[in-house]
This record gives C-alpha cells, structure tokens and sequence, in this order.
C-alpha cells in the first residue's frame, strides 16, 4: 500500500510555511493531509508559527506568546522580503481546509492542548497532533478527544537520550497512537514494532527521490514532504511497478477522512 503524502508547514517548498496560500497550494497539489505548526499568542489564540520568534518568517523580532492576537494580525508573513498575508489563525486554517483533506496540527508549545481540542471541534475533515516534546504528548493525550490519533517526533536527540526501546515504551505507556521517525533514523524495524504495538509508523520530512521511496518499501503509513505533488508522482511511478511493500494508510487516507489508528496492544519488546 502506498503511504498518505501531508505536504510540510503547509506547503513550504513552493510557498511561505505555515500560510494559507500553503494550505491551498498543498490541497491543490493533492495532498492527503496538510501539516501545521501551532502555537499560543499572549493571550490564547492558535496560530500557524514553527518558531517562537516571528524574526525568521517575518522579519519582526517579537515573541509570538509575548503578543496579543490583536497585534500579531498586522504582521505579515514575508515571501523573499516580500509581505505576503497576515500570520493565520488556527481557526482561518481550518476554514481554508474545509473538511477536504485531513489537518496534521505539529503542537510547538506546552499548555495549549485544551485549546487546541476547541478548535478541533470545528473540523470536519479530522485531526491528527503530533509534537517532538515528550510531555506535551502526555498532555495532548489527556486533553485530545480519543478520536484525535495523537504522536511522538522521533529525532536523533531523542534516540540518542532514550534509545529505541526506551521510545518504545514511552509511546507504549502514554498511550501513543503513533511515531514519527525522522527519515534517516527509518528502518524494518521501527515499522515492525510498531504494528506489532498496534501504533502507526510514520517518516518525517523526506525531500530526495530515494528516501521516499526507501520510507515507502519500509511500510509507513505517510510520509511528510516539502514537495507534495513531486512526491505523490515518485510514489505513483512505485505503484504502476509493483513495488510498494507492506501495508501503510495508502488510498484509504486520500479520501479526505482521518483514519482511526489501528488497535493499541502497546506491549514493547
């Protein structure tokens, strides 16, 4: 099966990350999931921001939690110096997806997932959350409706700190729904565990033609891309040969409607 592609802060490669002009540009580009960055202005509203600073996206020095909502409005995302649109809302994005595609939310800061929850009620299309912070997962887990698949980043820090099967059983006993393992870190046997485990296995940001289709024989349920219409192509040419290996969200996960994660027996080896 082939893995569900979610094009990568919105839609970075062609457009400003984290933008609304991404969002439909990723949806455009047929995309089965657009991923976000999310966090909290100084006074509780979600916004579309990988960084705390606004400096690299924007040009402002500013903290985005040290702003109000008010303020942040008139800043501008910035396009190779060139203003673009306002920094959007988390509500805005929402309404750009429009219950079309599923909305991957990556949750950058601590304290925000009851408000996140919220927001979610207002999708149609379905949610996953993901974060590279241990004890925000906990947190989106607690906070998240059940229905809302909720997973751990994995990266070399965290591998390097913990070890594999020290992750394993984080994910196991906070009731993980899913792994994202950075592309370079994939191998049979993180797929392997985690269906084992009844968890989702997924590759993070992949950009060269050999690593997506390395994560695809590899059995991920999707693979994240700055470039989501060249990807699906490399996967299309993989599946006109035959080629796709082990089960993955695949054609399923196109369809608009989040997939529910799969049975959690969450015993690690």
């Amino acid at each position: 099966m082939i893995p569900m592609v979610i094009s990568h802060r919105t839609s970075m490669g062609s457009m400003p990350e984290n933008s609304l002009a991404g969002i439909r540009a990723a949806l455009a580009e047929g995309a089965g999931g657009v991923e976000v960055d999310v966090r909290a202005t100084s006074d509780g509203r979600l916004v579309l921001m990988h960084d705390r600073s606004l400096l690299r996206t924007t040009g402002n020095p500013c903290l985005i939690d040290e702003l109000p909502a008010s303020e942040l409005s008139a800043v501008m995302l910035r396009d190779h110096d060139r203003p673009t649109e306002p920094v959007p809302t988390l509500s805005a994005a929402l309404g750009a997806i429009d219950g079309r595609e599923l909305l991957v939310v990556d949750v950058k800061q601590a304290g925000i997932a009851s408000l996140l929850a919220v927001e979610l009620t207002a999708l149609r299309s379905g949610a996953w959350a993901w974060t590279h912070d241990e004890s925000i997962a906990a947190e989106l887990r607690r906070e998240l409706p059940a229905d809302v698949p909720v997973g751990l980043i994995v990266g070399p820090a965290m591998l390097a700190r913990r070890g594999r099967e020290s992750v394993l059983r984080l994910a196991a006993r906070l009731q993980l729904d899913a792994l994202i393992v950075e592309a370079a870190l994939l191998d049979a046997r993180w797929t392997a565990e985690l269906r084992r485990m009844g968890m989702q296995c997924h590759s993070g940001s992949v950009v060269r033609t050999e690593e997506v289709l390395r994560a695809a024989r590899l059995g991920v349920d999707s693979v994240c891309t700055d470039f989501p219409r060249r990807t699906l192509g490399v996967l299309a040419g993989m599946a006109a040969t035959g080629a796709a290996s082990s089960p993955g969200l695949g054609s399923e996960a196109r369809s608009g409607t989040a997939v529910a994660p799969p049975a959690r027996v969450l015993t690690p080896s």
